[in-house]
């Protein structure tokens, strides 16, 4: 008899593989990793940079399983400038912040020291309006391109530091604390200034930029949840100097991509009556 021979069983095996359609990539990160990637984009500009706080503008109980966060801006950012450096005019880097008096300094002592009257002008001014510094317009130019759009349209097209002011873009905070959340470890000020407004998305933007082929990408900070510490689950402990930490995901589209598939949304082709695609790649 014939030994009947072993069926094999027909396999596809692709010589060419298509290159998957990936919308976007993502990066997992804590408020600290953010923080730090915030603090190197910061640093190569200003000299008086201190560091910064990433906050979650969100109600209730950050334990809780029911989180409700700001629609609009659920990660806020708060950028901290340190009082106190002495400003060089040879540094490379440029400052956010200028003291009152060096600003009364330059309209009545070009390149000298200010006498005594003109020490009181500057102190007189840094009382009657609550500031001991003012944000530079420097710090302006660059700051306006990164602020929420709600607030950026306010500004005009060529925003001054009145209109900062005006907008309460700027603050001047003060802190007994020997350091400021995400400051660095050599940086101890007790007079600090606050940029608030500052879109976190647009500042991630601009630090890694477009993708490897140069083209423009979209970034999104997205928080996933509060990373409960072991200090937070003992009974009886005081939470107040405890910082909440968190959990983001960070992700980026290539904005032709992004643009494309809205295009195509709620539209496909209509083959005799049937809806199914007919078109290949």
């Amino acid at each position: 008899m014939a030994v009947e021979q072993e069926r094999k069983k027909v396999r596809v095996n692709l010589a060419e593989h298509p290159e998957f359609p990936a919308t976007n990539e993502c990066a997992v990160m804590t408020s600290q990793d953010l923080a730090k990637h915030v603090n190197a984009l910061f640093n190569r500009i200003f000299a008086d940079y201190a560091g910064c706080k990433i906050i979650i503008d969100q109600q209730g109980d950050p334990n809780s399983q029911q989180l409700v966060l700001n629609g609009a801006h659920p990660v806020q950012l708060e950028l901290i400038f340190a009082l106190g450096n002495s400003y060089d005019e040879h540094s490379k880097k440029l400052y956010a912040f200028r003291p009152i008096t060096d600003k009364i300094k330059e309209q009545h002592v070009a390149g000298g020291k200010m006498n005594y009257i003109e020490r009181c002008i500057g102190h007189n001014i840094s009382i009657t309006q609550n500031r001991s510094s003012e944000i530079t317009q420097d710090g302006v130019d660059i700051f306006s391109s990164m602020l929420w759009y709600d607030l950026a349209r306010k500004l005009s097209p060529n925003p001054s530091v009145k209109e900062f002011n005006n907008l309460r873009i700027v603050a001047e905070g003060t802190s007994t604390q020997s350091q400021t959340p995400y400051m660095q470890p050599n940086t101890q000020k007790y007079v600090y200034n606050i940029v608030h407004g500052v879109d976190i998305n647009s500042v991630i933007a601009m630090l890694f930029g477009s993708d490897s082929d140069g083209l423009p990408m979209v970034y999104n900070v997205v928080p996933i949840k509060p990373i409960i510490n072991a200090m937070q689950m003992i009974p009886n402990v005081q939470q107040q100097n405890i910082e909440q930490k968190w959990l983001f995901n960070v992700l980026r589209y290539n904005q032709q991509t992004i643009s494309d598939l809205l295009n195509e949304l709620g539209a496909y082709n209509v083959n005799q009556g049937l809806s199914y695609y007919s078109e290949t790649y």
